[in-house]
């Protein structure tokens, strides 16, 4: 799979499943492959095990070919894992209360931008120690889990939890993400978790009611560490010109990600902004979503239905322009009104 470039998802393997004591041996048996490939060691921009794919013909079949015999045992086929209830990214997020097979619950809990104080993690310790199991686990949107949760403490817990500012639900907070950005990232063209905070507090205050939220993921440059190519809103840090005063931080917009089905890399839209409109475009995009969606349709839907020509309007039409374009959408239409 590649992230940056030309976006494409993992290919599974065949056989994609490993047994427990396989996991080691696989992973020496990769790290080989990787370092004896003299297709790999031709051009630095070029030592990535995705090139074989994209340059030189690999398919799964034949690196898993190469894969066994490097380790000297054929891999078993086995039976693939089907996820009964947590399926797609929403699942993912594991916000919420969830019951365990042992028939206690798990909480996943939602943290800003992913960023702790001392404060803080001490009470998320406290409370995985008072109403769990002592084990805290980390989400890939920034979040936690704590497991072992007595059904009779849960709404203790909860209350607890949102005394510490945590909360379980899947609001603009928890579905906003953010790489560190050029705060501690020498490679960073634009500051990600200020920001991220700021449009996630902005958006959350003027759409209390939106259904469902969102994901927005900010990465401070395009090698795309905040995963903002799979992201319903993405937005990739630039420098963008300021007029008179120089440069200064910036971002691309891209729309239309998912992980939710088949995975889905987002389009670029040609839309770059400076950091200050970055919450006011938004805003005035999220408006315009929430009147125009067709039957509660989520946001990569909308986008996948009516393109991306509907920038242009929300960029520079006028309030009965963009009034025509929403109620036109809205029955479900894909195609902009004559008026337009």
């Amino acid at each position: 799979g590649r992230r940056t470039g030309h976006p494409a998802p993992s290919l599974p393997a065949s056989p994609a499943l490993l047994c427990p004591g396989d996991g080691r041996p696989a992973l020496v048996a990769i790290a080989t492959l990787f370092r004896d490939r003299d297709e790999l060691r031709q051009s630095r921009e070029r030592a990535r095990l995705k090139f074989l794919f994209l340059e030189h013909g690999w398919t799964a079949d034949s690196f898993s070919a190469e894969l066994e015999r490097l380790m000297g045992q054929s891999l078993p086929d086995l039976a693939p894992v089907v996820p009964d209830s947590f399926v797609g990214r929403t699942g993912r997020d594991h916000l919420g209360l969830h019951t365990q097979r042992d028939g206690r619950l798990f909480a996943g809990l939602s943290v800003a931008q992913g960023v702790l104080d001392p404060d803080r993690i001490d009470r998320i310790v406290a409370l995985s120690e008072t109403y769990g199991t002592g084990d805290i686990r980390l989400t890939p949107q920034q979040n936690l889990v704590i497991s072992g949760i007595s059904p009779e403490q849960a709404a203790d817990f909860v209350r607890e939890a949102g005394s510490a500012g945590l909360s379980l639900a899947p609001g603009f907070d928890a579905r906003t993400v953010s790489c560190t950005g050029k705060t501690f990232c020498r490679l960073a063209l634009a500051e990600t978790k200020e920001l991220g905070a700021s449009v996630a507090s902005s958006l959350a205050g003027s759409f209390p009611k939106l259904s469902p939220v969102p994901y927005i993921h900010l990465s401070g440059c395009p090698n795309d560490c905040g995963q903002m190519r799979i992201a319903d809103i993405g937005l990739s840090g630039i420098q963008g010109k300021n007029g008179d005063h120089g440069t200064e931080d910036g971002f691309e917009l891209l729309l239309g990600g998912s992980m939710a089905g088949e995975l889905t890399v987002n389009r670029r839209t040609g839309v770059k902004l400076l950091k200050d409109q970055v919450a006011p475009f938004l805003g005035r995009l999220l408006a315009f979503y929430e009147s125009a969606c067709h039957n509660g349709e989520d946001f990569r839907s909308f986008v996948e239905r009516t393109g991306l020509d509907f920038l242009a309007v929300l960029d520079r039409g006028t309030p009965e322009e963009l009034d025509l374009l929403a109620e036109s959408l809205s029955r479900g239409l894909k195609n902009f009104p004559p008026a337009l």
